[in-house]
């Protein structure tokens, strides 16, 4: 067992030098760094919720908001409402909620206009090649982890394919994130099922919340967080009736937001709020109110994972 093991961490040593000596010289990525995400991958622990707590106690944590999408395109719509326009809304008034807050630092991706903030665009600019070869180098790790048994493919939702520019964005989020010590990401999202028109109202109702699967190196520590989010979602709306998403609380391995095979250190969640057409978000009288109930809910419940743990565990 032990002589497989290393022969198969040296396989993948091997592979990963192949595609990164061409990018070392560059100083666009170490073999050190690709190294130290391999091991990491399959053998390191996670860092666990009492460590992340213990932080936010001593100093200042950051958070991460990423209202989902871009500026012109991506993201379901209902007749003339557009996902990516309310997520930007209910962003903001996240946002704002976490003032309240002096442990915890809030960064948001996008401005009030809906572009990608400067300092995230720079980001993945400069570092273009260096997202490419992380996200590169985890999909052959993992895939070889398939191979190896060390890592099992589970798909309970199927979802759409993100645009090139999309992914490039996504993975650079989940490095940056790395790079910078962001120590929570919320990536906001409202909700729709495949197969439903544009202009037509759906038949399901209700939130749900993507969670890094069980293998991934950051799943405990996001489950706790998205149960105890969850908990003050229910106050509000519904969990999902969609038969997959039942009961409002899905692992994921798939989604870049989960950080991929492995790709984010830290914890990362994607709530789906309310389905599109829903009359709460539809209604005009009623969207604005919905939107800062639950920025609301979603503040009280990171507050409740770092200062009720004991509750949390006996949900869990």
């Amino acid at each position: 067992m032990i002589k497989s093991r290393v022969l198969s961490l040296t396989f993948i040593v091997f592979v990963v030098l192949v595609l990164t000596i061409a990018l070392e010289k560059n100083q666009l990525i170490s073999f050190d760094d690709t190294l130290s995400y391999v091991a990491g991958l399959f053998f390191a622990e996670e860092i666990p919720s009492s460590q992340i707590r213990s932080e936010y106690a001593s100093s200042t944590l950051k958070l991460l908001i990423v209202p989902g999408h871009e500026k012109d395109t991506g993201g379901t719509e209902y007749k003339d409402l557009r996902e990516r326009d309310i997520v930007l809304a209910l962003s903001k008034y996240l946002s704002l909620e976490f003032q309240k807050d002096t442990h915890i630092k809030t960064f948001v991706t996008r401005d009030g206009s809906g572009d990608f903030v400067p300092w995230l665009s720079d980001y993945v600019t400069r570092n273009k090649e260096a997202i490419k070869i992380f996200r590169t180098t985890a999909a052959v790790t993992a895939k070889y982890g398939v191979i190896s048994g060390q890592f099992e493919r589970n798909v309970v939702v199927e979802h759409n394919n993100a645009s090139s520019i999309s992914s490039l964005f996504l993975h650079g989020i989940n490095k940056y994130a790395n790079d910078n010590n962001i120590n929570l990401v919320l990536h906001l999202h409202f909700n729709d099922y495949p197969g439903r028109k544009y202009n037509k109202p759906g038949i399901y109702k209700g939130f749900a919340i993507y969670m890094p699967e069980s293998q991934l190196p950051n799943a405990n520590a996001s489950r706790e967080l998205a149960l105890a989010i969850a908990s003050r979602l229910k106050e509000v709306e519904p969990p999902s009736n969609y038969p997959k998403e039942r009961p409002g609380l899905i692992e994921d391995q798939d989604l870049i937001a989960m950080g991929p095979n492995g790709t984010r250190d830290g914890v990362s969640l994607l709530v789906e709020y309310s389905y599109i057409y829903e009359k709460q978000l539809t209604d005009p009288n009623l969207r604005d109110k919905t939107l800062r109930d639950l920025a609301h809910a979603t503040y009280l419940g990171v507050e409740d994972y770092f200062n009720n743990s004991d509750t949390l565990s006996v949900a869990r």
